[in-house]
């Protein structure tokens, strides 16, 4: 660096040497700068593709590693290094290799490919995995490797499996309670029905399901009752059961008695989720109780005349008696 005592006025060597040497500061400041966010995102990405719950790997043409994250590795019960430059089969084995060999060979092609499987794996036993493997081309297009993103789904799976063993048994109940049932959403639009309800009265499940339950073809027969079960969805909806024997109508025009209910369903937090409509029908009981009924009305009234009739003879034998009695 050189100072001047006096005035100076710099060459045009001086200035283009400042210059120079001003982009070079420049440049090496940016260098540093490009090196330090370059390991920052170096960094960064480690810390991703160690610690997000997928297995990473990449491979050559030859499905040999080049690359897998931390999680991949240990899944086998080694590190990064023991499975850098081993073959694809060193690492999972035979059986899982020839179990994924044929989706190896279609990235090596050059195409995509999605799938699930269950895979061995070793001391653990199968797992089930969602795996995407890509092809990587070189700058001429030429296929040099692929790389694999794999998510064991093993969990999911069983969840799934005791999901639909749950649905099938609900189903199975469902459809052969031997009662009406349908489930209703807080609107009050029906969302399901079982067989029963459909088939017995006629109708088919598309006149019943997504609309207003009150404008199902069960109620047709009359607007009050139309208007109770829309008091029922909204009584059910607040949390509180409604039962009530009602009127409905079957396809043909009949009408009929149902002892009607419905319930509030709770998720585990107890708030109210969706709705449980039962029904029984009641009419030929109904039309017994109707039998006994006038039955004991007809009885009523034979014991009543028998009990006049009664009464007549003994006041005309009271007044034959006292007149036989009389001189």
């Amino acid at each position: 660096m050189m100072y001047f005592n006096a005035p100076h006025v710099f060459s045009d060597g001086e200035l283009a040497l400042s210059l120079t040497i001003a982009r070079q500061l420049a440049f090496g400041i940016d260098h540093k700068r490009a090196e330090e966010l370059l390991r920052q995102k170096a960094a960064q990405l480690s810390l991703i593709t160690n610690t997000a719950p997928v297995f990473i790997a990449h491979c050559d043409a030859q499905a040999r590693f080049k690359f897998v994250n931390k999680p991949y590795a240990e899944r086998f019960g080694l590190t990064r290094e023991d499975c850098i430059g081993k073959l694809f089969s060193e690492v999972v084995g035979a059986e899982a290799y020839e179990s994924l060999r044929q989706y190896i060979e279609v990235a090596l092609s050059g195409e995509p490919v999605e799938f699930e499987l269950g895979v061995p794996n070793g001391a653990i036993g199968r797992r089930f995995m969602h795996s995407s493997y890509a092809p990587e081309f070189d700058a001429n297009g030429k296929v040099v490797g692929f790389v694999a993103a794999i998510t064991d789904v093993s969990e999911s799976k069983k969840a799934d499996q005791k999901l639909i063993a749950a649905i099938a048994k609900f189903e199975s109940v469902f459809n052969q309670s031997g009662i009406y049932a349908g489930m209703l959403d807080l609107q009050g639009y029906m969302r399901e029905v079982n067989d029963m309800a459909v088939n017995r009265c006629g109708y088919a499940r598309e006149q019943a399901l997504d609309r207003p339950f009150w404008d199902t073809p069960w109620w047709r027969g009359s607007e009050g009752v139309k208007g109770r079960i829309r008091d029922a969805t909204e009584q059910a909806a607040a949390g509180m059961i409604f039962r009530e024997e009602l009127p409905y109508w079957w396809a043909d025009g009949t009408e009929h008695v149902m002892d009607f209910a419905l319930l509030p369903i709770r998720d585990q937090d107890g708030g109210v989720m969706l709705l449980y409509q039962t029904g029984i029908d009641i009419t030929e009981r109904k039309r017994a109780e109707e039998e006994i009924v006038r039955l004991l009305a007809e009885e009523q009234e034979a014991r009543e005349m028998a009990e006049q009739a009664t009464r007549a003879k003994d006041e005309f034998v009271a007044v034959v008696s006292h007149e036989l009695r009389s001189p």
